[in-house]
């Protein structure tokens, strides 16, 4: 399992339109810069401080932020990282930067036993907060779901806010576009 503490084993999972964590797997080792030049669209981690090192990734292109990144990192104190490629087939469908923990990852096993849950998408994610989180989507308020559903306006409140938590979503509309990358919607 890995943690969310910097110091031991964080994690920034980088990810394509086509990633999907019930099915990913582990690939080869590849450097930092190779990595980037895949031009990832979002990202998961499995904590808020390596946010900012994430979206610096997502955004950049063949290295343009090169220094930038590695002075975040340093700042982290991230020294000892290892960068692997996530794989569905012969597809590389994201990417997975380790910190701390140099020799946890065996190449070919599923992403989702290593990540554990830590600010990913569940695949045995509560069927209720999908269907609110779609009729969301959808554009209803909390007030109309909670009629549809026959819940509290609390209720829904409850599992919208579960949802985030889940998908590290900020607000309403993040959540939207997380759970759509995730295939919830």
């Amino acid at each position: 399992m890995i943690g969310g503490e910097m110091g031991e084993s964080s994690w920034i999972l980088l990810k394509s339109n086509a990633f999907r964590f019930d099915s990913a797997v582990v690939g080869a080792s590849i450097s930092e810069s190779e990595l980037v030049k895949y031009g990832f669209v979002d990202y998961w981690t499995s904590d808020d401080s390596m946010k900012g090192i994430a979206s610096l990734m997502v955004v950049s292109r063949l290295g343009s932020h090169s220094r930038a990144m590695q002075s975040m990192w340093l700042r982290q104190g991230a020294v000892n990282r290892r960068c692997f490629e996530v794989i569905e087939g012969s597809q590389v469908v994201g990417g997975l930067i380790m910190i701390g923990a140099p020799n946890c990852l065996t190449s070919g096993e599923k992403i989702g036993r290593y990540l554990n849950g830590h600010g990913t998408a569940l695949n045995k994610q509560n069927s209720k907060t999908k269907i609110i989180v779609n009729l969301t989507a959808l554009g209803l308020s909390t007030g109309e779901i909670s009629s549809l559903l026959n819940l509290t306006r609390r209720g829904v409140d409850y599992h919208l806010d579960k949802a985030k938590l889940k998908l590290g979503a900020s607000n309403k509309a993040n959540l939207v576009f997380k759970a759509s990358q995730c295939g919830w919607i």
